[in-house]
């Protein structure tokens, strides 16, 4: 008996007004043959220079108890809700996250023996032991109607490593390493590491020490948001400014060792900053650019965050904050 052939495929419209996505499955059976459930599963996959990530949002049932009738052409719609998606589709230099349909078809057990199951050896599609047929599509999510809003919280600036800081206690160490120590010698090698990492962290907690703690405040405004900077004791940097960047990052932990990348996909206006002790409010646009709120999945993440930068004896220091956002539908 000649075995039954099964073409399907999926079309997906792009998302309707944020909220619903539509869509329908097109199926042909060469034979006629019972199924005894359709259903659909979205997925949010990510993909990129990291070990991939596939997801399960929800499931929703499409249509049991079907005959196909041989040579029968079907036309099966397909709706779900969509507004409560965490991201648009997003498509960057080191990590995509995507939506997938994943269609199943199950089988009724009397007809399975009917299909070819050559067929299904291509790729995404094919039977399982479960008399499953499966399909699947990649569509875009670029409109949940989504706005930019952050979160009204208070955090502390964190001082970044300093170059120089870290220039400084090499030479003060190597020198007197190299006057003191007669000859070369393993652990004196292991003890001058050490001991220029000490000099560092002493160096770098002196001028925390001395500067003191920098906090900042932020507030929700309409199509932006306030940085308040908080009173401080002591705090003071010469032509210090503050701005905030948008960036990607992604650590792939396949190998031996792990590897992150980062990109930065916006940046501010770099505003000034004239007196610390006043506790300064500054106002900073949202991007233009829609789909860039904070989000991270398995290895991969979208941040916001805070940059504050100054000069204090001449060394530049350089403070970071993560900046909060809520997911917000307008």
């Amino acid at each position: 008996m000649k075995k039954a052939t099964l073409e399907k495929e999926i079309f997906i419209d792009k998302v309707n007004n944020g909220k619903i996505t539509s869509g329908y499955l097109t199926i042909n059976s060469s034979e006629t043959i019972a199924l005894d459930n359709i259903k659909g599963v979205v997925f949010l996959e990510a993909r990129g220079r990291m070990s991939s990530y596939k997801n399960e949002i929800f499931s929703l049932e499409i249509k049991q108890n079907t005959i196909l009738t041989k040579n029968k052409s079907y036309r099966i719609p397909l709706t779900f809700d969509s507004s409560n998606f965490e991201i648009n589709s997003y498509h960057g230099k080191n990590v995509s996250f995507s939506y997938i349909l994943e269609i199943h078809i199950d089988v009724n057990r009397d007809d399975i023996e009917k299909l070819e199951r050559n067929l299904f050896s291509k790729v995404k599609s094919f039977v399982t032991s479960d008399y499953t047929i499966k399909t699947s599509e990649y569509f875009e999510i670029e409109n949940l109607n989504l706005k930019y809003q952050v979160a009204e919280t208070k955090t502390d600036f964190t001082m970044q490593p300093n170059l120089i800081v870290s220039i400084i206690a090499l030479l003060i160490l190597g020198s007197a390493c190299a006057y003191i120590i007669p000859e070369f010698s393993i652990w004196y090698t292991i003890l001058g590491i050490a001991s220029v990492v000490l000099l560092i962290h002493l160096m770098t907690k002196y001028i925390k020490n001395t500067l003191g703690t920098i906090s900042m405040e932020t507030l929700k405004d309409e199509n932006s948001f306030v940085c308040k900077i908080l009173k401080t004791r002591e705090f003071n940097l010469m032509n210090p400014y503050i701005y905030y960047e948008i960036i990607e990052k992604v650590m792939d932990n396949r190998g031996t060792s792990s590897s992150t990348y980062t990109e930065t996909l916006y940046t501010s206006e770099k505003l000034k900053l004239s007196n610390f002790k006043s506790s300064p409010s500054l106002k900073f646009l949202f991007p233009k650019r829609n789909g860039l709120q904070s989000f991270e999945c398995s290895d991969a993440s979208i941040f916001w965050q805070m940059k504050l930068n100054g000069k204090y004896m001449g060394l530049t220091l350089n403070y970071k904050v993560i900046v909060q956002n809520l997911k917000v539908s307008d």
